[in-house]
Parts: structure tokens; sequence; C-alpha cells
């Protein structure tokens, strides 16, 4: 199964970009598309095939972790194109403040997953972002251009919010997108 421990977003930062986003799709939603309701989230590591039978492995590891980690306060920065090449990709949103807890974090789940199922190949993030949308196929550099005027006309963006636990989540891609599903929920120590 495809996996991803991470961080949901809190609520209020889910209802701050879920406004943000759906004003930029009722005007950019012929080359942009959101992604599901509530799932902005921050993603810690990715597996991109895990067994079923290790899912005990993993959901030990984001204990293990979490319950070394004091809760990390984050900022999210003002939204942002991702491009590759001539294709724009996604908007996100990349974190500022809390950055070097965060490669902590991620340092330590990867450890913890190499110990405890070290035969499953894992992702660990690189750079702390939350995906807000995603640009259609066929979208270019100029469509990402109009679509961060209307980022940038909408004002202060920048968010803060708190990593207060590491979910697993499975991901499943369908047609409409993808679809998660929280497996584990393991809270950070309050220290």
């Amino acid at each position: 199964m495809r996996l991803f421990i991470g961080t949901l977003l809190g609520n209020g930062a889910q209802v701050f970009y879920r406004r943000l986003v759906d004003g930029l799709v009722r005007e950019h939603g012929r080359v942009l598309r959101a992604v599901p309701a509530d799932s902005l989230h921050l993603t810690h590591a990715f597996g991109a095939a895990v067994p079923d039978e290790r899912l005990p492995d993993v959901r030990a590891a984001a204990s293990d972790v979490a319950g070394r980690f004091a809760r990390i306060a984050i900022a999210l920065d003002t939204p942002r194109a991702l491009c590759t090449g001539r294709h724009p990709r996604l908007i996100c949103a990349d974190v500022t403040t809390g950055a070097p807890a965060l490669a902590s974090l991620v340092a330590g789940l990867a450890a913890a997953l190499a110990s405890r199922c070290g035969d499953v190949e894992w992702r660990p993030s690189t750079s702390p972002h939350v995906t807000l949308a995603r640009f259609r196929r066929g979208a270019r550099r100029a469509d990402a251009d109009d679509v961060m005027r209307s980022v940038l006309a909408a004002g202060d963006l920048a968010r803060a919010d708190v990593v207060e636990r590491l979910q697993v989540v499975a991901s499943e891609l369908t047609a409409s997108g993808s679809v998660y599903r929280v497996l584990h929920e393991a809270p950070m120590s309050d220290s």
C-alpha cells in the first residue's frame, strides 16, 4: 500500500487555506484543482509500496518518534507555484519557522523506519511544505504566473500552526485524485 507519515494541519489552517484555494479554483479552474478537502498536511516520509504486514512496524516507528519529540510550532510562508521545466506542478506553502526541528523529526523517523522495517523503501521529506492545489495537465508557466498574481492579491497569507502528532496515512490514487485514510495517530510529547 502507499503510505505516508505526516501531520495534518489543524482545523484553523485547513479552513483558511480551503477558502483561498476555493477562490483560486473558481478563478483558474481551467488549470488548477484543489487537493481533497481537509487533507492539507506535511509529509515527513513516504513509502510507495509498503506491505500490509509491515503496518504494525510503521505504527510503532511513528509512535516511538512522536513520543521523543515535543510539539513543533511552525509558520507557513505565502504560497508559491512549484514548476518543473515549462510546466507548473502545484501551489504550496513552505515551512519557514520550525524547519530545523522538522528536519530533526524527519531524521529520527527515517532512523526508526530503517530499524523497524528496513526492507521497505521510504523517502524522507527534504523540503517541508504543504501542497494546497495542483495544476492540471497542460498548464503552462504563464498559467502559474496568472494564479500567483491572484495569490499575491489576496494579501498576507502566511499562517502559523503546530505539529502536534504524527499520522500514518494510506494514500490511494483514483481517477478523481488521491484519497487519504488515517490509519494511526501518535501524539507528540507535551514537553
